[in-house]
């Protein structure tokens, strides 16, 4: 039984490829599914409670700030993606 679904949707950075960094996941009591579509990234988070529901967004957001990071090195840097 799916306690919840949550969606997160962000706006696509050219020359990232979100569907290999983070990866479609199946937990025991959730998955995460990555859909890219033109301009945005849709992360679709279904569990089986809120502790799990909870814990697939942290993971989601987590691999996004590292992405975020990386992105604000590379500018840093003067490197053109």
């Amino acid at each position: 039984m799916t306690y919840g679904i949550a969606t997160i949707t962000i706006k696509k950075k050219a020359g990232i490829k979100y569907s290999s960094i983070i990866k479609l996941r199946k937990y025991k009591r959730s998955s995460i599914k990555v859909a890219e579509r033109k301009g945005s990234v849709n992360f679709r988070i279904a569990a089986d409670d809120a502790t799990a529901l909870r814990a697939s967004a942290n993971a989601v957001l987590r691999e996004l700030q590292v992405i975020e990071g990386i992105e604000k090195v590379k500018l840093k840097k003067g490197v053109v993606a």
